[in-house]
């Protein structure tokens, strides 16, 4: 995004957060409390594990999520494959972010934002994700 002075006009991160642990990721989004102007929005896109536990459970059909050859391989994937650290639901994420002072905290669909020039969503992971706004 622009600056605006030395302050960010916007963030938007997808599938990154996932890779640092919680306490690591609650520094990154302080820093982009810091960083960002006031009314700014960041945009966050992480693994969503309320996803995965419904393909788990069987409420998402195979052909829509993933072709794994056991369910219980969704999880394994989520938790172990990729590095990842950390693993996020909406309920979560909200809360760490409004405990950091960010505003407006929401989940919203893929596509779909209060900043149209940070909706940078990829489509090949539109339905594992999570997307969550906030706003300074």
């Amino acid at each position: 995004m622009a600056l605006s002075g030395r302050l960010l006009d916007g963030i938007f991160t997808q599938h990154v957060i996932e890779h640092v642990s919680y306490s690591q990721a609650v520094g990154v989004f302080r820093e982009c409390y810091r960083t960002l102007r006031p009314g700014a929005w960041l945009r966050v896109c992480v693994s969503d594990l309320a996803t995965y536990v419904r393909y788990y459970r069987g409420e998402i059909a195979d052909d829509q999520f993933f072709s794994l050859p056991h369910r219980t391989l969704a999880l394994s994937f989520l938790t172990q494959m990729h590095m990842h650290r950390s693993v996020w639901d909406s309920d979560l994420m909200v809360k760490v972010l409004d405990e950091i002072g960010f505003c407006d905290a929401a989940t919203v669909s893929f596509g779909a934002g209060s900043d149209m020039r940070l909706v940078k969503d990829d489509p090949d992971k539109a339905i594992e994700s999570l997307y969550v706004e906030a706003r300074k």
